[in-house]
């Protein structure tokens, strides 16, 4: 019985804090979605690169490898890199914009999931 009067006390903490809650996950969300992370693969031979959002933002290739994706029998690996490269940043994003938001808890006094992932706070992530 006093555990839902707990629940009711911190919703409505919650409520009272909603402008400042509303405020810092706008904020960070702002900064996550300028964040710009980097992947590689073959020693830098391809480079993505990632924003918060998980929007790939550049794709940089190396002449060999664009001459790979030319050849029949190289064309596989040129993208094996290739996929490395975007995996490699996407998950840089996807570590980065979940860290942020466990700060955005944390700050705020809220509760970090268990695993802290940013999920459901902002879509897709």
């Amino acid at each position: 019985m006093f555990e839902g009067l707990k629940s009711l006390s911190g919703l409505a903490s919650l409520m009272r804090d909603l402008p400042r809650v509303q405020a810092a996950t706008e904020a960070a969300t702002r900064e996550i979605a300028a964040m710009r992370l980097e992947g590689r693969a073959g020693g830098g031979v391809v480079v993505a690169v990632a924003s918060g959002t998980l929007e790939l933002c550049a794709l940089e290739i190396a002449a060999p490898i664009r001459h790979a994706l030319a050849d029949p029998q190289q064309h596989e690996m040129a993208n094996a890199l290739i996929r490395e490269a975007v995996n490699d940043a996407l998950a840089k994003a996807r570590g980065a914009a979940a860290t942020r938001m466990q700060e955005v808890a944390r700050d705020l006094g809220m509760p970090v999931p268990p695993g802290g992932g940013g999920g459901g706070i902002l879509p897709g992530l």
